[in-house]
Parts: structure tokens; C-alpha cells; sequence
């Protein structure tokens, strides 16, 4: 909860930068529990994209946005959507202010193919969670600030935090950045 909340904060300074609503995508939603809480923040979101592989979590997903505000307005996809294919849309691509990425296996991985999502015109928000070895710490940071520089000119630091241990050996981490700053 606390990280939603975060999330929440961080878009909505966002939204008072830009001082406009927000396109946000989370490509990897599950049941939604980021969207939404994005969702009942008033004014925060103008249109969203709401996806996720697992068609088991579909059918709760479209029951909690549809609880939550979520309207048929709404000019991005929700439901089963494999996230790589998502830049293959170019009515995708460079749309978003925010993107959430939270599949902590493959983020890194997966990172690469979903930036191009983000508007390249204003100032944006990265958000992502990744499971790694502590020690992999140093190492994922450059390798991260990598790949968002080489998509962005103008991106700021990069650091993993520590959010909870995962295993004995493994921590759960958060990064924020902001992109298109000057």
C-alpha cells in the first residue's frame, strides 16, 4: 500500500508540473491495484492502459477499474495484453506521462521495448520494481541508467532502494526516475 501511495505522490507532482491530467500506462497491472489507486486521485488521470498476460486476473481487473471510475472513454487497452507487442501499436508509442513496471523477475529485461511509451515532448516518470541478489545491486543500477539513457537524453539518476527482503539472499527494489528534465 505504501508503494501505491508513493506512486500517487510522485504523479501527482507530475500532474503540477505538466498541469494537465495524465496518460498512465502499467503494462503489467494484475488486478489493478496501482491503476487504481491513480484512479481516485481527482484530476490525476486523463486516459490509462491497463494490461496484463494472466487471464486469470482479467476478469477482477475490469471489475475493479469499472468500480473505481474507470469509464469507456478511456482511449488505451485494458485487459489481456502481452506488453512487449504494446510499442508495435503506433497509436501507443509516446503517448504516456507515467510508466509503471512492475514485473520484478524481468523488468531490466523487459525495460528496453516498453520506454518507447513515454512522451519524448514533456517531462515523464519511470517507476519500476525489480527482485535481484544484493550484491546485484551496483551492477543493475548501471546497467539501468544504461538503458534509459540510451532512450532518453536527458534522464537523472537512476538508484535501486532496498523495499523488503524477498529470500535469504534476494531484496525486492524500487526505482523512480525522471525523464526529460532539464
Amino acid at each position: 500500500a505504501n508503494e501505491r501511495a508513493q506512486t500517487v505522490s510522485c504523479a501527482i507532482k507530475l500532474r503540477e508540473k505538466l498541469d494537465r491530467p495524465l496518460n498512465i500506462a502499467d503494462p503489467y497491472c494484475g488486478v489493478g491495484p496501482a491503476i487504481v489507486q491513480l484512479l481516485k486521485a481527482p484530476g490525476l488521470v486523463d486516459n490509462f492502459l491497463a494490461t496484463d498476460l494472466n487471464p486469470a486476473v482479467v476478469e477482477m481487473l475490469d471489475e475493479n477499474l469499472a468500480a473505481n471510475g474507470a469509464d469507456g472513454d478511456n482511449q488505451f487497452p485494458t485487459g489481456i495484453h502481452d506488453a512487449l507487442t504494446l510499442i508495435e501499436n503506433p497509436n501507443h508509442v509516446q503517448q504516456f506521462d507515467v510508466l509503471l513496471m512492475n514485473l520484478p523477475h524481468d523488468t531490466i529485461d523487459h525495460l528496453p521495448r516498453l520506454l518507447p511509451l513515454l512522451r519524448r515532448d514533456s517531462p515523464t516518470l519511470l517507476r519500476g520494481w525489480v527482485v535481484l541478489e544484493q550484491k546485484e545491486i551496483p551492477a543493475t543500477e548501471a546497467r539501468l541508467e544504461e538503458i534509459i539513457s540510451s532512450m532518453n537524453p536527458r534522464p537523472n539518476s537512476c538508484t535501486l532502494e532496498i523495499r523488503r527482503q524477498y529470500s535469504t539472499t534476494k531484496v525486492l527494489t524500487r526505482f523512480t526516475s525522471w525523464l526529460g528534465e532539464s
